[in-house]
């Protein structure tokens, strides 16, 4: 069994294969070293055809590489897949949050009109009595309207109370709209990157798939009496 050669050790120790991290997993930080193991690919695929040209790998070898590469390939492309289903999911539970938000102003309006009907009773039955500068007022009135007061407030207390757990639920959903907004925006950029990293290496290692195909077919041709 002859050893295999230096730069397919090379190409076994460098191929993108040994990262197995999904694409969704790369950071900002990453592109240096995304970039250096890119290279390292590209001269070990370089590499792998100049052996496989002079006849120093064996075709099973050969074939199971070229296998590997097409798995790798298979795996970014879902990898892609998974993104995008992740994004459109983001974008439905987006929409189903928009009326809450277009409902928020009728909340509001509904909210102010019962606070200022409030202020408006109570300014009107207790703060405009004459209570200063020797002014009696009838005890019995001011007992009524007193009570008028009261009844009003009383009469107010489940509709604040209700609209009271409307804003908070509102609250609540405002706050994780933001939240999905921010990672809307931070999905958005890491598939930039991702897009931005792996596209351009990716037609590399397709257009020298090609070529090493048509290497091997070559040198099956060869090895078969056939004149190049």
């Amino acid at each position: 069994m002859r050893p295999a050669s230096p730069s397919k050790l090379s190409m076994m120790t460098s191929t993108p294969l040994r990262g197995t991290d999904s694409p969704t997993r790369i950071r900002n930080g990453a592109g240096n070293v995304s970039s250096d193991n890119n290279v390292s690919s590209m001269l070990s695929m370089m590499s792998f055809v100049t052996d496989a040209w002079r006849g120093k790998l064996e075709e099973s070898r050969i074939f199971d590489a070229h296998d590997l590469r097409l798995l790798y390939n298979r795996q970014l492309q879902w990898g892609f897949v998974n993104a995008r289903a992740e994004k459109s999911l983001l974008v439905q539970k987006v929409m189903a949050e928009e009326p809450y938000l277009r409902n928020w102003d009728l909340i509001d309006v509904d909210h102010s009109n019962a606070v200022s009907g409030a202020i408006k009773a109570l300014e009107a039955s207790i703060i405009r009595l004459p209570v200063v500068g020797g002014a009696r007022a009838n005890v019995q009135n001011v007992e009524e309207a007193i009570s008028s007061a009261v009844d009003v407030m009383q009469a107010m207390a489940p509709s604040i109370c209700s609209l009271l757990t409307k804003v908070e639920l509102m609250n609540f959903l405002v706050s994780e709209l933001a939240n999905l907004s921010a990672r809307v925006h931070s999905s958005l950029d890491e598939c930039k990157d991702t897009l931005s990293i792996r596209f351009l290496p990716l037609q590399y290692q397709e257009r020298a798939g090609r070529k090493r195909v048509s290497y091997l077919f070559w040198i099956e041709k060869a090895q078969n009496g056939w004149p190049p």
